[in-house]
């Protein structure tokens, strides 16, 4: 009965191919098909609804999140309550990956913004890849740095929006 489909093959719950998301990662576009495929066998995939917060600031990590299908947002939130989005994510696109490098926190919190899937990819299996796959693991460097250059850029036009504001005030 249904113990018989939650058996069956990840691609066929998930509705898209997982693998194939995977495989269009920068991350881990050197693995084989079969690399793909074992990677997605060890992760979990499900369905999200708008709203639903996948993880939060300074929560411990615990793996990579993979946008299957839909969209998801990042944001840091003050006390206030006030939020700085910092990127929206869509099918084929990952969060979370610095905080996995380093084994931090989380750097922000991530929010369904559309209704859709994420495949959630436990932290050892991913660490796993960059020791083993010398070619993961400088994927891994290409995409801290280009978060790194989008953060700087985000850090510019914050600062620079805020000019105004400040002469205002000290006049």
């Amino acid at each position: 009965g249904s113990m018989e489909i939650n058996r069956g093959p990840l691609a066929r719950r998930c509705g898209h191919d997982p693998a194939q998301v995977v495989a269009g990662q920068p991350l881990f576009a050197s693995l084989t098909a079969d690399e793909c495929e074992a990677l997605v066998e060890r992760s979990v995939c499900r369905s999200v609804r708008r709203g639903e917060v996948l993880f939060r600031e300074g929560a411990p990590c615990r793996g990579l999140y993979l946008v299957v299908e839909g969209a998801v947002c990042t944001y840091r939130a003050n006390r206030e309550g006030q939020e700085q989005v910092f990127g929206v994510f869509g099918a084929g696109e990952s969060l979370g990956g610095v905080s996995m490098f380093d084994e931090g926190p989380y750097l922000a919190s991530a929010r369904v913004a559309e209704d859709g899937r994420v495949l959630f990819l436990p932290m050892a299996e991913v660490q796993a890849l960059y020791r083993t796959h010398p070619e993961v693991a400088q994927a891994v460097v290409r995409e801290l740095a280009t978060r790194l250059r989008s953060l700087a850029a985000l850090v510019d036009r914050l600062a620079l929006q805020d000019v105004p504001t400040r002469v205002a005030s000290a006049v």
